[in-house]
């Protein structure tokens, strides 16, 4: 709120103070429609490339220059786009936001010299780029599954839509906990749950497991009345 001007919702507050806090690998955002999952992560995806977490900090000039890397991936490429859309809207102080009167005005990034937007790749892989040697990609994970992400480690991976994959268990156990070893970052399954997954039985153990706060896994629902932004 104070460094990119985004008012949150007590929800994504909430969202975000108990995934840090808990430090859980796993964490399972179970939220309606319209309830501002995309507008989070990518808040959440700015925090971790502004302050390079799991990169030890000794030495100021080398930690500058030592490149890290976040993913934002879904099932499909329409799914990839809001996050990307919104990181660059939010760090050039052009996302909207409603406010209760039914005025819109826009945020006030303080941080705007921190992303080159001249370096944004727009095709397929999306790519964004930060000042400090950071940048993030956005994937998607099609048919190949996590292939896309192999060899390479993350600050942090959040899977938009995470419950429309058909293979969510072997792309989770087989690749995405792998990559985020190294920085000992975060996996974030943001997605209402989908009856036409083969997955579903997968998402709903791992939702399971976060409500009782087993197997390093956290889980919060989200409600549309948490989004304090719609008018009633």
């Amino acid at each position: 709120t104070e460094m990119l001007g985004m008012p949150l919702h007590p929800g994504q507050v909430k969202y975000l103070r108990e995934t840090h806090s808990r430090g859980s690998k796993i964490n399972v955002l179970v939220p309606s429609n319209r309830w501002g999952k995309s507008s989070m992560i990518a808040c959440l995806q700015i925090w971790y490339l502004f302050y390079k977490f799991g990169v030890r900090t000794g030495n100021r000039e080398a930690w500058q220059k030592a490149e890290y890397r976040t993913a934002n991936i879904a099932p499909k490429a329409a799914l990839i786009e809001p996050v990307f859309k919104y990181i660059d809207q939010i760090l050039t102080s052009r996302f909207p936001i409603n406010l209760p009167d039914g005025r819109i005005v826009t945020n006030k990034c303080m941080i705007e010299w921190f992303y080159q937007v001249e370096r944004t790749i727009p095709s397929p892989p999306l790519k964004q780029y930060m000042s400090n040697g950071s940048y993030i990609e956005h994937r998607t994970i099609g048919q190949t599954g996590a292939d896309s992400l192999e060899g390479k480690p993350y600050g942090i991976i959040s899977y938009d839509e995470a419950g429309r994959s058909d293979h969510l268990e072997d792309e989770i156990n087989g690749t995405l906990l792998a990559r985020l070893f190294d920085w000992r970052g975060p996996l974030h399954l943001v997605s209402t749950p989908d009856q036409n997954s083969q997955s579903i039985l997968h998402h709903y153990k791992l939702y399971q497991d976060g409500l009782v706060g087993i197997n390093k896994t956290y889980t919060m629902q989200g409600a549309l009345r948490d989004n304090i932004f719609f008018s009633k």
